[in-house]
């Protein structure tokens, strides 16, 4: 890791619904599901997501507005 890098942070599932903007419930069922592919890491029984990958699936994600009205 470079000096000027910041390690990832893992959050617990309330975090980052937050992040991204979505319930705790969706959360749950796409680890389950995988609908829609939000990366989650499993330490033990503890459900955690990296920020970072948090921060990459919504970008992978963004849509343009469609300019008709």
């Amino acid at each position: 890791m470079h000096d000027n890098q910041l390690p990832d942070q893992f959050l617990p599932t309330a975090d980052a619904a937050k992040i991204i903007g979505l319930s705790e419930a969706t959360l749950a069922t796409d680890r389950v599901t995988s609908r829609l592919g939000i990366p989650f890491h499993k330490f033990g029984a503890a459900v955690r997501y990296s920020r970072s990958d948090l921060i990459e699936w919504a970008k992978q994600h963004r849509r343009e507005a469609n300019n008709a009205a």
